[in-house]
């Protein structure tokens, strides 16, 4: 059990060190404790980066996640990592879809579907390791449904 008056210590360890054990443990437990999760929102939402960290590295996608996702939404972060999407460089579009891809759920899966659209097979091939690499039901469905669809080049790359 963490103990209410450590947790921006915690946080602040978690962040400044990118302790991935200590934010798992951190995030576990305020997804069963009300005051805690009360404490790790209002700490992150002070900071866009701490968001977009809590996002990538949340060990589950559950309520809580949900929460700070809405809470990043408002973010000029987010609409930049939206606009980078539609770059008109493909390379910057795979580059952004693999940071987005580094996370541990499906939470940008907002994203992905939008960026299921893109004409260049290399995007939709990233797209393909994406959805392969998350274990939820949602990207398995996108998965199989993206490859029936897709250029042959895609489902052949990943």
């Amino acid at each position: 059990m963490i103990e209410e008056s450590k947790v921006e210590k915690l946080l602040n360890d978690v962040y400044q060190y990118e302790d991935i054990k200590k934010f798992n443990i951190i995030f576990k437990e305020a997804s069963k404790n009300e005051a805690l999760k009360k404490q790790l929102l209002s700490f992150i939402d002070k900071n866009e980066e701490k968001l977009y960290y809590t996002l990538v590295n949340a060990p589950i996608n559950n309520e809580l996640l949900s929460e700070i996702r809405e809470m990043f939404k408002l973010t000029k972060r987010s609409e930049m990592l939206g606009n980078t999407l539609k770059h008109y460089d493909v390379n910057v579009r795979i580059y952004m879809l693999r940071e987005l891809g580094k996370s541990k759920t499906d939470v940008f899966l907002n994203w992905y579907i939008e960026a299921m659209q893109d004409e260049h097979w290399e995007v939709k091939k990233e797209l393909a390791i994406i959805f392969s690499n998350h274990n939820s039901k949602d990207t398995l469905n996108l998965l199989v449904s993206f490859l029936d669809d897709s250029d042959k080049r895609v489902a052949n790359e990943a």
